[in-house]
C-alpha cells in the first residue's frame, strides 16, 4: 500500500511536469486576475468587422474599407475611427458600437470560460476586466449570464489616460481596487495585452483556445481555460 501511494505521488508530480513543459501552463494560483474580453473570453473578431460594414452601409459618410482590417483589432473604437479617417467620428462610433454590442449580446463565450472564472472566484480570487472597450459595450457584457457577478471591477477606455499597450489599466486596478500587481495574472490575446502586463510587471498568459492569440518565446500559453485551475 505504501509503495502504491508513493508511486501515485510521483505519477502526479510527473503529470504536473509534463503540463508545465509541454503546455507552459502556469501552475501558480493568483489572488487577482485581469482578463481582456475580445479574443480572450469571447470570439468577437468577425462581429467587429461585420458591425463596421453594417455601420458603414448605414452611414451618410463614405468610409474606405482598409485592406488589412486586422490592425484595428484591440484598438479602442475612438482610435479606430481616427485611423480610418472618419470625419464625424462620434456619430460613426456610436453607430458602429451599437451594432457591435447587439451582436455580442447574442453570442456565446468561449467554452469553459464562464465556468472557470466562477471557480476562480469561488476559490477566493478577485477578477477584473481590462479592456479597450468603452463603458457602453463593456459593462453589459459583464452582466451576461455566463459572467454576471463574477467581476470585482474593471478598467475600460474612459478610465484611462492611455489605453493598452500602456500599463495604465493595471495601475488603475491597483489604485482604484487595491489590486497587488505582484500577485496578479493578466490573460489576453494581443500584443497590446502582453506589453501592458510586461510594462506593469504583471504575470501574463495567452488564451491558447484562440488560435490567433499571441504566442512567442517567454509567453505562457494556456491550452484551455480550465488550466487556470490547475
Amino acid at each position: 500500500m505504501r509503495l502504491s501511494c508513493t508511486y501515485a505521488v510521483y505519477t502526479a508530480k510527473f503529470i504536473v511536469f509534463l503540463l508545465e513543459a509541454c503546455y507552459n501552463v502556469p501552475m501558480k494560483r493568483y489572488k487577482y486576475y485581469a482578463f481582456d474580453w475580445d479574443g480572450t473570453l469571447m470570439d468577437t473578431r468577425s462581429m467587429y468587422y461585420e458591425a463596421f460594414l453594417q455601420a458603414r452601409a448605414e452611414s451618410a459618410e463614405e468610409i474606405p474599407i482598409p485592406d488589412n482590417f486586422g490592425y484595428l483589432f484591440g484598438e479602442p473604437c475612438d482610435v479606430a475611427c481616427k485611423l480610418l479617417g472618419v470625419k464625424d467620428p462620434i456619430t460613426f462610433r456610436d453607430l458602429w458600437l451599437g451594432i457591435f454590442l447587439k451582436k455580442c449580446l447574442a453570442a456565446v463565450p468561449y467554452p469553459g470560460t464562464g465556468e472557470t472564472l466562477a471557480a476562480l472566484k469561488a476559490g477566493g480570487a478577485r477578477l477584473y476586466l481590462v479592456s479597450s472597450r468603452n463603458r457602453f459595450t463593456a459593462y453589459p457584457m459583464m452582466e451576461t449570464p455566463a459572467f454576471k457577478d463574477l467581476f470585482s471591477g474593471s478598467a475600460v477606455f474612459e478610465d484611462l489616460s492611455a489605453p493598452k499597450p500602456a500599463p495604465d489599466a493595471l495601475y488603475y486596478l491597483r489604485d482604484t481596487y487595491g489590486v497587488i500587481l505582484e500577485e496578479t495574472l493578466m490573460v489576453g490575446d494581443s500584443s497590446q495585452d502582453f506589453l501592458c502586463a510586461r510594462s506593469a510587471g504583471v504575470s501574463f498568459a495567452s488564451p491558447g483556445w484562440n488560435l490567433e492569440a499571441i504566442r512567442g518565446e517567454g509567453i505562457q500559453v494556456l491550452p484551455a481555460p480550465q488550466a487556470l485551475l490547475q
